[in-house]
C-alpha cells in the first residue's frame, strides 16, 4: 500500500540525527560495510533510511547497522532515520539460523564441547544445534543471568567462524522436510527474543552477532535516495530533517518513494 490516512504521522518520524548518537545492536561484517562505504561514496545516496527505536533511554539502530558503520567511515556527520515505536515490533524478533558449511561433523563438535549438551528435546529458551545425523544439542545458561546466553551465542559464532563458513538461512527452512545440502554440517538456531530481551541487551551493550533480523516490521518508507549533500550539510539536524520530511512528501505525491502499510522485511543494507 503506498497511501494510507497515518502517512502524515509516518513522516513525522523521519528524522536526522548525528551518526554518533546511535547505538547498533548487532556486529557488523567489515568486507560488507566496506562495500556499503564504497557505494556510498560514489554514487553520493542514501536510498533507504535507518530504523530506529528508542529503548532504555537510547536510540537503538533495529535495521541499518552496516549503513551507520559505513556512513561513520566515509565521515558523515548526520543520518536519516525512520523511528518506530518498540510496540509496534512484533514479538518476538527473530535472528536468522545459521548454516554451518565448509568442515566436518567432528570439528563442529571439537569447537562447541562443552558449552552444548546433547538431549532428546530442546527449550524456546535455549540456543539450539542441529546436526544432519538428527541430533539435538542445546545450551542454556542460569536463568538469574540472562545476558550470558547471549554472550555465549557471540562466543559460539566467533568460534564456529575461525573454522567453518556460516550461511544465515530462513527459519522456515528449519521445518522442511528437504534433505540438507551435502555441504551443511550443522544448524545453529538463537532464541527469539522478547521486547524485555532486546532493552536487557541494550543496557547491558550486548551486541548481537552480525545479521539482519528475520522479523518483518510495518510502515516502513523506502526509496527515499537522499543525497548526502543534505545529511553533510552544515545546517543543524532539526532543519535538515524538515528538508527531508517536505521532499519525501513530495516524492511521495509523484510515487518516488514507496510507503508499506504492511510488514515488510528488515533488510540489512
Amino acid at each position: 500500500m503506498l497511501f494510507s490516512q497515518g502517512l502524515s504521522g509516518e513522516l513525522l518520524r523521519l528524522d536526522v540525527i548525528g551518526s554518533g548518537d546511535l547505538q547498533p545492536l548487532t556486529l557488523t561484517n567489515a568486507r560488507h560495510v566496506a562495500r556499503l562505504a564504497g557505494l556510498l561514496a560514489a554514487d553520493h545516496v542514501l536510498r533507504n533510511p535507518l530504523l530506529v527505536t528508542d529503548l532504555a533511554d537510547r536510540c537503538v539502530v533495529l535495521d541499518g547497522n552496516a549503513r551507520l558503520q559505513a556512513a561513520r567511515q566515509i565521515g558523515l556527520p548526520d543520518i536519516l532515520v525512520q523511528h518506530i515505536p518498540m510496540g509496534s515490533v512484533p514479538e518476538p524478533l527473530r535472528l536468522p539460523a545459521w548454516a554451518v558449511t565448509g568442515v566436518g561433523h567432528e570439528d563442529i563438535l571439537r569447537v562447541i564441547e562443552p558449552g552444548f549438551t546433547r538431549v532428546a528435546e530442546v527449550t524456546a529458551a535455549s540456543l539450539q544445534l542441529y546436526t544432519p545425523d538428527g541430533a539435538r544439542r542445546s545450551l542454556s545458561t542460569d536463568p538469574d543471568s540472562p545476558t550470558d546466553l547471549w554472550r555465549a551465542y557471540r562466543r559460539m559464532v566467533t568460534a564456529l567462524q575461525s573454522i567453518a563458513d556460516l550461511v544465515a538461512i530462513p527459519e522456515w527452512l528449519m521445518s522442511s522436510e528437504t534433505a540438507w545440502p551435502d555441504n551443511v554440517s550443522a544448524v545453529m538456531v538463537p532464541p527469539p527474543l522478547s521486547h524485555a530481551d532486546v532493552e536487557m541487551l541494550v543496557r547491558e551493550q550486548v551486541r548481537l552477532p552480525w545479521g539482519a533480523l528475520q522479523t518483518p516490521l510495518p510502515r516502513r518508507i523506502l526509496g527515499i535516495n537522499l543525497s548526502l549533500d543534505v545529511l553533510s550539510a552544515p545546517e543543524p539536524a532539526a532543519e535538515k530533517a524538515a528538508f527531508v520530511r517536505e521532499l519525501v512528501r513530495l516524492r511521495l505525491s509523484e510515487r518516488r518513494v514507496h510507503y508499506y502499510d504492511a510488514p515488510v522485511f528488515i533488510v540489512e543494507d
